[in-house]
């Protein structure tokens, strides 16, 4: 149960699902009875694994939220590709300094370029030349920052009170939060 050739196929995630279940980690609740439909909860007594598993995955997310904050301001004459990668990392050291990015993992290579190629399987960017471009389907401003906010609820502590931002954040008022991104 550990590699699974594609994660996305529902079988693969329902199974993993039922696995954390049998083995303690989330409980499941199915309200009316509903065998497809249900409420996943973690229990208290495995507060501190799930922590752990969470950490081992937040260094990417916080590392794909950076590349994504940082392709949002893309121009449409593309980057170089490597210059995309210097940037993020450039960001990512930034804004780990300045307490708005938890964990140094953030600034590495292989990260990022695992990140830009996750963004190019899904459509997000395009690649061509050598330069990262945005792809149609992501050129709206609007449809971009939904992507934006969508990886950013999953990022660490994500209270008003640290810095970081509340759900019902704008990708305006997240942008208004790192003026820096006007410095790339």
């Amino acid at each position: 149960m550990i590699y699974k050739e594609d994660p996305y196929i529902e079988e693969d995630f329902n199974a993993t699902i039922g696995s954390l279940v049998l083995r303690g980690y989330l409980e499941l609740s199915r309200p009316n009875g509903n065998s497809l439909e249900g409420l996943v909860s973690i229990p208290q007594k495995s507060k501190n694994q799930v922590d752990f598993f969470c950490s081992l995955l937040w260094p990417f997310i916080e590392c794909y939220w950076i590349t994504c904050l940082l392709l949002f301001q893309l121009q449409p004459e593309g980057i170089p590709f490597n210059s995309m990668i210097e940037r993020c990392q450039w960001l990512a050291d930034n804004l780990y300094k300045q307490g708005k990015c938890y964990c140094a993992e953030t600034i590495s290579k292989d990260t990022i370029q695992n990140a830009l190629n996750f963004f190019k399987i899904f459509n997000v960017i395009e690649i061509r030349s050598g330069k990262v471009y945005i792809s149609p389907a992501y050129q709206k401003k609007e449809t971009f920052a939904s992507l934006v906010i969508s990886i950013n609820r999953f990022r660490k502590n994500r209270t008003s009170q640290n810095g970081h931002d509340s759900p019902g954040d704008t990708i305006t008022s997240i942008l208004a939060k790192f003026p820096i991104l006007s410095k790339l």
